[in-house]
């Protein structure tokens, strides 16, 4: 996440943003998920779940958050 964020900032340096913003957010199924990074960490990730806010005037992507739903794995 801090990539993003600086990526985000230095993209947005010269930008007039006008204040208003919204807020998107949007869930993901993990159907094609690394089995190798299951197994590895033991987890089980079920959905990918992103949220935007974003300038209404500009259309930028002010900031990006992801979060994913996590469990562990019982009996391995």
């Amino acid at each position: 996440m801090a990539v993003w964020r600086v990526i985000l900032n230095v993209s947005l340096a010269d930008l007039p943003l006008n204040g208003v913003t919204g807020i998107d957010t949007s869930g993901f199924e993990r159907a094609h998920i690394s089995v190798h990074y299951t197994k590895r960490t033991n987890l089980i990730i079920q959905q990918l779940k992103t949220t935007l806010l974003v300038d209404t005037a500009t259309n930028a992507v002010l900031d990006i958050h992801l979060t994913t739903t996590r469990r562990l794995r019982h009996g391995s």
